[in-house]
């Protein structure tokens, strides 16, 4: 630390401070004490103004970021709100419909009867059968099922809906075996 003579202003030694004379102008300070309690508060002055300086360039330092962020949402946001050109709508447009029609395809949506509604993937690609009602389905005949819908009849017996052709076949057997049983009970020789 480098003090100065409080008589004509020139640096003092440490020698010189700590002995309270000054060699250039060799005048004695009245209170060598007083002398270094002036540096003291001087150089407390010095920190404090320094960490104040310190404080408003930190304070400068977050207006200038905060600033930033501001003008770069700002910038986001503007580039998120800006009209889309005619070909980039164009493009999503036919996204969506392509999307739509893959969806369309591929998806049975099931409705009425017993079970609501259901929405089961088909076994291959086809926009045959793509909503059915479950009603219509079980009032008609068995065949007439079989001939004009036969993906949407599979799909509903494996999903244990209605039951199979060889189920039907022995239920139909063993009705058949129960009445002729009956019929033979009642013919006694």
């Amino acid at each position: 630390m480098k003090w100065k003579c409080p008589h004509c202003g020139n640096e003092l030694s440490e020698d010189e401070a700590t002995r309270g004379s000054c060699f250039s102008c060799k005048k004695v300070f009245e209170n060598p004490l007083k002398f270094f309690d002036d540096v003291f508060i001087q150089r407390e002055e010095t920190v404090k103004k320094v960490e104040e300086l310190r404080k408003a360039q930190n304070a400068r330092e977050k207006e200038q970021r905060e600033r930033e962020e501001k003008e770069f949402a700002e910038r986001r946001e503007a580039e998120i709100k800006q009209d889309y050109s005619p070909k980039a709508k164009k493009k999503l447009l036919i996204f969506l419909l392509l999307v739509l029609v893959i969806f369309w395809g591929t998806i049975r949506i099931y409705y009425g009867g017993e079970i609501g509604m259901r929405v089961v993937l088909k076994a291959s690609f086809s926009f045959k059968d793509t909503i059915v009602n479950l009603d219509d389905i079980f009032g008609q005949p068995r065949i007439v099922v079989a001939t004009q819908h036969p993906a949407v009849k599979k799909q509903l017996e494996e999903m244990g809906i209605i039951e199979t052709d060889d189920q039907g076949f022995d239920r139909t057997m063993e009705k058949l075996q129960n009445e002729t049983e009956r019929l033979m009970r009642g013919f006694r020789f």
